[in-house]
């Protein structure tokens, strides 16, 4: 019976106070970047990236600026954000592949504080629909 007792509050503490697993990390690759998760690669392509989009996640008491690119018409994207070590290096190389992206998009997207803002940067714009985003406030 001690030995059940033990295990279960063994698997019981695992679950309660076990460490969050850190953000993935970014690469910035030839035409791309590679998203890495633990001991897992994926080369998101820009050749591949049919919209490019930014928005805010409300993180209870501060926002996440995220970067999504969308490389599916079923609305497949991968999700950056500003947490991520190499986030810095993706936004640059994004400037230097889509120099068509507005260079004040932050702004827009950071302000006004706690809510999505989403912004469509680059692409025919179809994520918000498919994510069900709320828009962003009208100025």
């Amino acid at each position: 019976m001690a030995k059940q007792r033990t295990s279960w509050l063994s698997r019981l503490n695992a679950k309660l106070f076990k460490e969050n697993e850190p953000p993935p990390s970014l690469i910035v690759e030839e035409g791309g970047f590679s998203y890495v998760q633990r001991d897992r690669e994926t080369i998101v392509r820009w050749s591949d990236v049919k919209e490019i989009f930014a928005f805010k996640r409300d993180i209870f008491s501060y926002d996440l600026i995220c970067v999504g690119f969308r490389v599916s018409d079923d609305g497949t994207y991968w999700e950056i954000d500003e947490q991520m070590h190499g986030y810095e290096e993706v936004l640059a190389a994004l400037d230097k592949a889509f120099p068509e992206v507005a260079t004040r998009w932050w702004q827009k997207v950071a302000f006004p504080a706690f809510e999505t803002n989403f912004l469509t940067l680059w692409g025919d714009p179809k994520q918000q629909e498919i994510l069900k985003l709320p828009s962003s406030p009208k100025s």
